[in-house]
């Protein structure tokens, strides 16, 4: 059974659209380069969408084999079956951010108590372990203390807590019979979360000035690859300095060095 929320059609519609402009981008820096000497940088040959994801027309299928029930946040209308599952959209701390003489962890605090008074068992869902100690730390000066912590759910769920934080991918929170959820996003914003979650580029040039050739990187979107060292070359009649990345089967990939370079890292072997 495959659960899809309210916005999931537009979500999937806007992604279609992302990934062909990514390659259109991709496949017209491409077209300069497509006729190679071996004085010219290797061609760069993009793969098509195809090869990499599901098409609109894959995707519509697959739901239409899947037992799919849509959530949503508002009331049905009386012709149509469904089910409550009693939750509903938690509160945002949108406003206390923007106030200047409020400070968002006090009103937290104050949320959570009044949860706990209501009966529920509150849960501050967070995305990574760093980002948990952190927030238990500060809500701790702020006067909520004695908030434990669980690595995973199937814990958080069967212990007796009545406030924790929790490894849990939430983007936003809600409340339900019972339980209530407040996210890092609820709490922090988007982007404080988003910038939290991005690796730096200044970080990322440090770290590469150490780096060794035949050392393993790992590309968000391509994977893991070799460093093969920094190239110069020349696009559109200009030069640009890049990180070039092999991988397996003889394909390169050119990095601009000052374009997208968080979405590197490299590779650690624990």
């Amino acid at each position: 059974m495959l659960f899809i929320e309210h916005l999931a059609d537009e979500a999937a519609v806007d992604r279609f659209a992302s990934i062909e402009d990514y390659y259109s981008a991709r496949a017209n820096i491409a077209a300069p380069r497509a006729k190679n000497n071996e004085f010219s940088a290797p061609a760069y040959r993009p793969l098509k969408p195809d090869a990499l994801y599901l098409s609109p027309d894959e995707w519509n299928r697959f739901l239409d084999a899947s037992v799919v029930r849509r959530l949503s946040p508002f009331s049905p209308p009386e012709e149509r079956r469904a089910f409550s599952y009693g939750a509903k959209t938690g509160r945002t701390f949108a406003a206390e951010r923007a106030a200047d003489k409020v400070n968002v962890f006090d009103a937290v605090r104050e949320h959570v108590f009044a949860l706990r008074n209501a009966g529920k068992r509150v849960f501050v869902a967070c995305w990574t372990e760093g980002s948990a100690d952190r927030m238990r730390a500060v809500l701790g000066d702020h006067g909520l203390g004695d908030l434990e912590h669980f690595s995973i759910w199937r814990d958080a769920a069967a212990a007796k807590s009545t406030a924790a934080t929790v490894l849990l991918g939430l983007e936003t929170g809600f409340e339900m019979e019972g339980a209530a959820f407040i996210s890092e996003q609820d709490i922090l914003g988007d982007r404080l979360v988003r910038r939290g979650r991005r690796k730096r580029a200044e970080n990322f040039l440090t770290e590469a000035s150490s780096l060794s050739v035949g050392d393993l990187v790992v590309h968000v979107d391509h994977g893991v690859a070799r460093y093969a060292g920094l190239k110069t070359l020349d696009i559109q009649a200009k030069a640009a300095r890049l990180l070039q990345l092999a991988y397996s089967g003889g394909d390169k990939l050119f990095l601009p060095v000052n374009e997208n370079i968080d979405l590197l890292s490299r590779f650690w072997v624990r």
